[in-house]
């Protein structure tokens, strides 16, 4: 569909046959006195006598415009196009014309009732006719009279057919029908000043406010300033000028996008921070005291179960089990000997070749290098450590992500944690510390035991878990 419509003046030849009608509201020295140029020049009247020759192209325009903006097809691809839903079935028709010149001021009121004409006959309300009257004066001074004629022109004959006992007369003999008494031209009436002595392009820029208007207003404000017209419309019989004339101003906001983002994470981050440690009372440090000592009892973080757990891994190690394979290593038969108390030096020497002999009470940090089996051992104890540190980890880690606990109850839980295994610890380090002394002692026993034995027969000693040897591997493993 065409976007303009060509509405040309003629010379005054081509109005002769209809001189006569014409001249029932045309003075005769405008239709006779059509400038060479062919345009109104700023003269009101040259613009409606342009508006009633040409009113048929101008109603099957509007005709053909309205049913196809009103047809479901149109409808829904609006819809579809900009994501928002149809205010009101009813189009909004808004007029924007310069009141300063003389097609906008001679047209204006023709073309409202024109409108409200093919609403009727399309069977549409016609509620929604908004007129946007535009003023504005050029640079030179004699062109600034004629506007501010135009316009002060206009506007009376607005506000007298705004009025409850005038009727818009139209022209019948042209297709123009006339209007209702009591029906103004606009439901809605704006007066926009563009500004005094404009250039061309000072012109258009502040034309341009407009078309944002415009735009907003049929886009995501439309439904807005319908609700605001609605609602701040004068009653009718509350002044005998109406509608109110209306003003608006467009203000484009701008801010740093980046800079707004930027701060805006910023805040979020901090935030986020600050609700992490969670609550910090005593219902919490007790609730996290207890999901520790809870984890410790699952894990087995005890002396008795760590020594089990120890022999096992012994057993991985040696492929049986520790004393199976100290009395194959040894050369100890299955059954209770007399000759093992006899060899008890021999046997020590041989388990310290097994285990290491250990640190030497007053000898210094530094021992002998390590057997195989002893790092063997140590690399099982670093798994087993390793297991049970990554449990205790993955626990205050839980912590940190429950809601209500976070890195509150996760310290509270770690404090807790530091002190019982620093009690367990220090238990075992006690042990380890005394296992030298112990094992020299045995080691003394055993070689009396052997001298006692030198000149005489004795019994046959048992090898238990508390014989010498035992106490010996017992001893070392550390």
């Amino acid at each position: 569909m065409e976007e303009t419509l060509l509405t040309p003046l003629y010379a005054p030849e081509h109005y002769r046959p209809r001189a006569r009608a014409l001249l029932r509201w045309l003075d005769r020295r405008w239709l006779y006195g059509i400038p060479r140029s062919l345009i109104t020049e700023g003269l009101r009247p040259l613009g409606r006598l342009a508006l009633v020759d040409n009113a048929g192209p101008i109603l099957e325009r509007l005709r053909d415009g309205l049913a196809r903006v009103t047809a479901s097809a149109a409808r829904a691809a609006a819809v579809e196009a900009t994501g928002l839903p149809m205010r009101e079935e009813s189009p909004r028709v808004f007029l924007v014309a310069s009141i300063s010149g003389g097609t906008g001021g001679g047209m204006l009121l023709g073309l409202a009732y024109a409108v409200r004409q093919i609403l009727a006959d399309l069977h549409l309300s016609q509620d929604g006719i908004c007129g946007v009257l535009l003023h504005a004066t050029s640079r030179k001074p004699a062109e600034q009279v004629l506007a501010r004629a135009n316009a002060h022109a206009t506007l009376r004959e607005v506000a007298h057919f705004s009025r409850s006992e005038a009727a818009y007369p139209g022209d019948t003999s042209e297709g123009l029908n006339a209007g209702h008494v009591g029906t103004s031209p606009f439901t809605d009436c704006y007066l926009v000043h563009l500004g005094d002595g404009l250039g061309v392009e000072e012109a258009e820029a502040a034309a341009d406010s407009v078309a944002e208007y415009l735009h907003l207003d049929a886009d995501i404000g439309g439904a807005f300033l319908d609700r605001f017209r609605q609602d701040s419309r004068p009653a009718p019989d509350a002044t005998p000028l109406a509608p109110a004339l209306r003003g608006f101003g467009v203000c484009r906001i701008g801010f740093p996008r980046q800079r707004l983002v930027e701060a805006t994470a910023t805040r979020l981050c901090r935030r986020l921070v600050e609700l992490w440690p969670g609550p910090s009372d005593d219902t919490v440090r007790t609730w996290a005291a207890e999901s520790a000592q809870k984890w410790l009892a699952e894990l087995g973080v005890d002396e008795e179960t760590l020594v089990r757990r120890c022999s096992d891994a012994a057993a991985v190690v040696f492929g049986e089990s520790p004393e199976s394979y100290f009395r194959k290593a040894l050369g100890l038969p299955a059954a209770e000997s007399a000759s093992a108390a006899n060899d008890g030096p021999r046997l020590l020497e041989h388990v310290d070749g097994l285990l290491g002999a250990g640190p030497v009470p007053g000898a210094g940090a530094e021992g002998p290098a390590p057997t195989p089996a002893e790092t063997a051992l140590e690399g099982r104890a670093r798994i087993l450590g390793g297991e049970l540190g990554g449990a205790l980890l993955d626990g205050l880690l839980n912590l940190v992500e429950t809601p209500g606990g976070r890195l509150a109850a996760a310290e509270a839980a770690a404090s807790w944690l530091t002190r019982e295994l620093q009690k367990l610890a220090e238990g075992t380090r006690s042990r380890l510390t005394s296992s030298p002394v112990k094992k020299g002692a045995a080691r003394k026993a055993a070689s009396a035991g052997c001298e006692s034995h030198a000149g005489r027969p004795t019994p046959p000693a048992p090898i238990t878990s508390s014989s010498s040897t035992a106490g010996s591997v017992s001893a070392r493993s550390r």
